[in-house]
């Protein structure tokens, strides 16, 4: 387990428990293939249908509840699309990050008065999984 692992955690819990507590999982799973449809030019072919058959095995399986059935179609979005794009953007148009690091990290920064502190906390090298400040 790792931060790619609860970020997966809470994509599926955003995007798909969430709203089946509201409403029903048809409705919710269309939801989730217009997104990806949407998305089909930016995404390539090939990871848009990689991500629809996903979506559909996640539907006939009896574990839809879990993040186990979501999990390969969310990490292929987030590594390979939403990080790739991510990263191209800030080096596109740089600026300060206040802070890098996962979640233990930021709590401790805050704690010692994040922004507000008189001395920045450098990030820890090599941190991927950054928290970018405004």
């Amino acid at each position: 387990d790792g931060p790619d692992d609860e970020r997966v955690a809470r994509i599926a819990a955003e995007y798909v428990f969430e709203p089946c507590a509201s409403a029903p999982r048809a409705e919710v799973k269309d939801r989730l293939l217009r997104s990806i449809h949407k998305l089909h030019k930016r995404l390539g072919g090939a990871m848009a249908q990689a991500c629809v058959d996903a979506i559909e095995r996640a539907d006939a399986d009896d574990r839809w509840d879990t993040v186990a059935a979501h999990e390969p179609w969310i990490r292929p979005l987030l590594v390979d699309y939403y990080d790739k794009h991510y990263r191209q953007e800030l080096q596109r148009y740089p600026r300060e990050v206040a802070f890098r690091g996962d979640i233990p990290a930021l709590v401790e920064w805050l704690s010692a008065g994040g922004a507000h502190a008189s001395t920045k906390m450098s990030p820890p090298p090599g941190d991927e999984a950054g928290l970018a400040g405004p």
